[in-house]
């Protein structure tokens, strides 16, 4: 099978990662596999790709005016080179160019990484040029969908529950849940084994771009109420964005620069969650969570606020908390019970590692191809 990927960029982010994954797992499993990047941004080139790879700058930006810009001859060239069977796009920039002109015999799956906005119901209250901008978007793409047979990959509950929402009656019976997976070898080297001394260094990492919705601002309210009971607390935080001088600045203001730590963008991410006792993640807006899995694959149970999707990973008390209230306190005293409970602490690490198995890309990929067979 001809499978080509679509994707407006390789920038650091959950989307590009699973992307690169997925394509790598279905060249593995004998499939030809090409991925199409609309932009010359790459934060993974470090990263061996065992598929063809391409960066080209095709793109359809629709216009209210009327205007649209239509560059789809570099596009229309890998179509005609490389004849896909299916063609798997990823975020609305992709979905633009690759159903702005579709071909019979090709098989369209998009996957849905976020709620993206341009689905939105339009509301006449409030209404700005931006929301009228993505219900016209909404209303081109909606077209297309049904003219190609669309198909739908929600990445969690809450994905599926908003598009189920947001589209018509025929696509939504094209919707299908399929969970995030990771590279499950990647980040699992067995039973972990810690060391409990409050004399000694606790190390929590927490990984994501420096966006408000992933609010690690939040985590230097947790180091202040944390720190009186551990005197000894690390906090890692991996991840570059808008937000890190703000970031920077409140951890100086609470004399907090021994214990938190901006590591920008880093390539050895499992380095960390190894080093690491707890994971935790403060994001009020959650699509899935795979660092999350990840984390728990290295054998750390996760803390983190209710961001929707990540309700599809956590078991309460099993693998983690998941926490509705952005309450610093109650952050603080709930990891300082699990570090001082070893064996508490031990059996989430083990439930934790042993669950995230589930989530391995090798087993995704075959119920992945098993929806591209559907007819």
């Amino acid at each position: 099978m001809n499978i080509l990927h679509v994707i407006p960029s390789l920038k650091k982010g959950g989307a590009e990662r699973i992307t690169i994954d997925i394509c790598n797992a279905l060249s593995a499993q004998g499939h030809r596999v090409m991925l199409v990047s609309l932009n010359a941004e790459n934060a993974y080139d470090f990263i061996d790709y065992h598929f063809e790879f391409k960066q080209i700058t095709s793109q359809v930006i629709p216009s209210l005016s009327g205007k649209t810009l239509v560059d789809t001859e570099a596009y229309e060239q890998i179509l005609d080179d490389f004849k896909p069977d299916v063609i798997h796009s990823h975020l609305f920039i992709a979905e633009m160019l690759t159903r702005y002109k579709t071909r019979k015999g090709i098989k369209y799956f998009s996957h849905l990484h976020d709620n993206m906005p341009q689905f939105n119901a339009l509301s006449i209250t409030n209404i700005n040029k931006l929301k009228l901008t993505n219900f016209y978007e909404k209303q081109l793409i909606m077209k297309r969908y049904n003219l190609c047979n669309n198909r739908f990959i929600a990445i969690s509950k809450d994905a599926y529950n908003f598009f189920y929402e947001n589209l018509n009656g025929k696509l939504r019976e094209q919707i299908f849940l399929l969970h995030n997976a990771i590279d499950y070898a990647r980040f699992y080297r067995g039973k972990r084994v810690f060391k409990y001394d409050l004399d000694k260094p606790f190390r929590m990492v927490s990984v994501g771009s420096l966006v408000d919705k992933k609010n690690q601002q939040f985590l230097v309210d947790i180091a202040l109420a944390l720190s009186p009971l551990l005197p000894h607390l690390i906090i890692d935080i991996l991840g570059d964005g808008p937000n890190y001088n703000l970031i920077s600045e409140k951890i100086k203001k609470h004399n907090l620069q021994h214990c938190v730590f901006l590591h920008g963008n880093v390539n050895n991410v499992e380095t960390f969650l190894h080093n690491a006792h707890l994971y935790i993640h403060p994001a009020t807006y959650e699509p899935f969570g795979l660092v999350l899995l990840e984390a728990m694959a290295a054998g750390l149970p996760c803390v983190c606020l209710d961001g929707r999707g990540n309700r599809d990973i956590i078991e309460p008390e099993k693998n983690g908390y998941i926490f509705e209230e952005q309450n610093a306190e109650l952050f603080a005293q709930t990891i300082f019970h699990l570090l001082t409970h070893p064996q508490q602490h031990a059996e989430m690490s083990d439930y934790a590692s042993k669950y995230a198995a589930n989530f391995d890309i090798h087993n995704y990929t075959k119920r992945l191809i098993a929806l591209y067979e559907q007819n």
